[in-house]
Parts: C-alpha cells; sequence; structure tokens
C-alpha cells in the first residue's frame, strides 16, 4: 500500500468528519424537532474520526511503514469516505438556503427520517469496526 494515498485517505477521513459533525451542529441549532436524531448522528461521526484519528497516530509513528501493508485498511478508509461524502453532500444547504440564511431567514430542514437516520449510523458504526478491525490485524 503506498503511504502517501494512506496518509491522504486519512486526511480526507477526518476532514470530511470534521465537516459533517459541524453540519450537524448547525441543523441542531436550526431543527428543533430532530434533535435526538441529529445528536445521535452526530456522535457517531465524532467517533468515527476519533478511531481514524487513532489511525493517523499510528500511520505516522514509528512502526508505521510496516503497518501500510494492510488493503484491508485502505478499502475501509475509502469505505469511510464515501460514507461521510454522501452524508455531507446530503447534510449541505442549498445554494438558495445559503442566500436565505444571509438574509436572516432560517431555511433548514433535516432531510432525514429517523429510519434514514439508524441506516447512516449503522454503515458509520461498520465503517469504524472495519477500521479498527483493520488497524488490530496490521498491529498483530
Amino acid at each position: 500500500m503506498d503511504g502517501f494515498s494512506t496518509t491522504a485517505s486519512v486526511i480526507a477521513v477526518i476532514e470530511l468528519s470534521a465537516k459533517v459533525g459541524s453540519l450537524c451542529a448547525q441543523y441542531c441549532t436550526a431543527v428543533k424537532n430532530a434533535k435526538t436524531d441529529i445528536t445521535r448522528l452526530r456522535c457517531k461521526v465524532e467517533s468515527l474520526n476519533s478511531i481514524v484519528k487513532d489511525c493517523r497516530d499510528l500511520l505516522d509513528g514509528q512502526h508505521g511503514s510496516k503497518l501500510e501493508s494492510s488493503r484491508r485498511l485502505r478499502h475501509a478508509l475509502n469505505e469511510c469516505s464515501s460514507n461521510l461524502e454522501k452524508l455531507k453532500n446530503k447534510l449541505e444547504p442549498l445554494s438558495g438556503h445559503k442566500t436565505m440564511s444571509r438574509l436572516g431567514i432560517r431555511a433548514l430542514r433535516w432531510p432525514f427520517n429517523s429510519g434514514e437516520v439508524d441506516r447512516i449510523i449503522l454503515e458509520l458504526h461498520e465503517s469504524k469496526d472495519e477500521v479498527a478491525l483493520a488497524m488490530q490485524v496490521d498491529q498483530t
């Protein structure tokens, strides 16, 4: 596994999870009746972010070059990145919403129902587990 591409994948996942967390925070203040779902989703994204940061620390550590041999890790990071990118795109307000926001009109609408949030949280949990498992295999 190429060290630069793995590091780039880790950085991309960290940036995406931070962006999703920030978007969830925006929704939390603007949308009142979806606060529980938003909080659950935000916690799961922060948990994923924590695992990926640990992964980055291990890859940057003294044995990082040995850990980079895992194809499973690259796949797990790509899966995380893909899931977070889809989530970020769904959460980002449309350009019209940004214009209304500048005018002081709160136009954010939570784009998910509870069932969708449950599915997204499950996907993020599976991604987190896959990254953690890939790191455990590499450490062994």
